[in-house]
């Protein structure tokens, strides 16, 4: 089983947003940064070791962090710190307040229940490290010494390996691996008891650390796309940072990681994670999911044609059709998240829409627009007045947002508007209504989900898409202007199941 990780004060709205610091999470955060504006300020003038490494760990998983997690409280920590709130809101640190705190918060947790990360102690090889889980599979090793993981379409690949000091020395396999043919080495660092070496290799990048310990080494090599690079940097990064030679390795970083993983757990002093299958749960999706001929909904993102709707929307599809019969390809799809890209050439002469770059606020009013029961309806864009009513979806999952703007089938993979005209999410699905009367005893009401627009970025950072983002604003809208702003840009999609 995985474990997808659910900070307790991000998923309970009824709590005032202050409460955040006054756990370990908060407390580190807000100390932090206490200490690196006014460090007179700081408890007993000083930082505990935990509280830096925890702010680093989290910067990592944003990809703002990509040094070692010491604890050291110096400037590229601070640098790190000033290029996350400078990207999400445009903000200075010292400007910095509790809600931006969380958001930071919320988007680590976001990257590490994404990736499935948890940690492994492994006696026989004695190692502890951290897998991807969500992304990559053990496969089976000849070698006994060796433990393998794999993605399904290869575009990432982890060994952990034990190596006898009597076949080889660190400083032996520190020049081999450096010295490999069409291997280019961009980073290097070697120490007397441990190495790291990154670079490209054959049009891959990778990334290796080894050990010595005693007498033998231990340590692990990693290989990955280069078009995946921003996706799997963070994570390569985290993994670095928290590998030990050893099964029963016990310090700060660690020993948070371990208490992460007791789902048993009940303690204030760190964030509680909740357990989640190994495909993580998405809302009930709506009829527009394609058995035969279907439609959905998507939106222009880029100059290049790019359109973005849910993976649903266009599963299992044969043929591609998007606005006035015009052909799309699918240029990637992931399932977990539900979101997938298109390409269109029709597509490129409509204007993309600009994304949200700060948070999304509870109770702000948004636009769902979409095709919805397309051939039924009108073929005209159809808009949908509502608030966002929740800042997380079922069993409080961070990756969506749910809102009171009625949706219906064909809807799916249309974007959820603010009153500024900037996308604060994907429409993705409603709770069902069969399902709520059959478990639960009632019918709901104005309960439908969106992909988060965090989300939505992250993936299309992943797939390197030139999409234009910003930040609310003050400008108000009205919703005959927006719905005139968005005719050329939202379109329906034509799934066709035969030729």
């Amino acid at each position: 089983m995985r474990w997808g990780l659910t900070i307790t004060e991000l998923s309970h709205p009824a709590r005032h947003k202050t409460a955040v610091v006054k756990n370990l999470v908060g407390a580190a955060l807000f100390f932090a940064f206490v200490s690196f504006l006014a460090p007179s300020q700081a408890r007993d003038g000083s930082l505990q070791l935990s509280d830096v490494q925890f702010v680093q760990f989290l910067l990592v998983w944003t990809g703002d962090y990509s040094g070692i997690v010491d604890g050291i409280a110096g400037p590229q920590t601070r640098a790190a710190m000033e290029a996350f709130f400078a990207r999400r809101f445009r903000l200075r640190p010292e400007a910095v307040a509790d809600e931006h705190i969380q958001v930071l918060l919320e988007d680590a947790a976001t990257a590490i229940a994404k990736s499935g990360f948890s940690l492994r102690r492994d006696s026989e090889l004695d190692v502890t490290f951290g897998v991807p889980e969500a992304l990559v599979q053990p496969t089976v090793s000849t070698d006994a010494r060796r433990r393998l993981f794999r993605s399904q379409d290869r575009t990432l690949e982890l060994e952990v390996a034990y190596l006898s000091n009597r076949y080889v020395s660190l400083d032996q396999l520190y020049r081999r691996l450096t010295t490999i043919s069409g291997r280019t080495v961009s980073y290097s660092r070697f120490q007397p008891s441990w190495f790291v070496l990154a670079g490209n290799d054959g049009g891959r990048r990778f990334y290796a650390r080894y050990h010595r310990r005693g007498a033998d080494i231990r340590g692990f090599s990693v290989s990955y796309s280069a078009e995946r690079a921003v996706q799997f940097e963070p994570i390569v990064v985290a993994m670095s940072n928290v590998f030990r030679p050893s099964a029963t390795a016990s310090d700060p970083l660690i020993t948070f990681l371990d208490d992460l993983h007791r789902p048993d757990d009940q303690t204030e002093e760190h964030p509680r994670i909740s357990p989640v299958p190994e495909q993580p749960p998405a809302p009930s999706q709506d009829a527009d999911k394609p058995r035969a001929d279907s439609s959905g909904s998507g939106f222009v993102v880029d100059a290049k044609g790019h359109v973005l709707t849910n993976a649903h929307v266009v599963a299992d599809c044969v043929t591609l059709v998007v606005g006035v019969g015009s052909a799309a390809k699918l240029v990637v799809a992931d399932a977990v998240n539900d979101l997938a890209l298109l390409e269109s050439t029709s597509a490129r002469k409509a204007p993309a829409l600009v994304f949200r770059s700060d948070s999304i606020r509870l109770g702000e009013e948004v636009i769902a627009a979409g095709f919805p029961l397309h051939g039924v309806l009108a073929d005209s864009i159809n808009v949908t007045l509502g608030v966002v009513s929740s800042l997380s979806g079922p069993r409080n999952d961070s990756r969506f947002i749910q809102t009171t703007a009625p949706i219906q089938p064909g809807n799916s993979g249309g974007p959820l508007i603010d009153r500024g005209g900037k996308v604060v999410g994907v429409v993705t699905s409603k709770l069902d209504a069969v399902i709520a009367l059959e478990r639960g005893g009632f019918i709901p009401e104005g309960v439908n989900f969106a992909i988060r627009h965090d989300t939505i970025r992250s993936f299309l950072d992943a797939n390197r898409v030139d999409y234009r983002a910003d930040i609310r604003g003050t400008d108000r809208q009205s919703i005959e202007d927006i719905a005139d702003s968005l005719r050329r840009s939202v379109i329906p999609i034509e799934c066709r199941a035969g030729s």
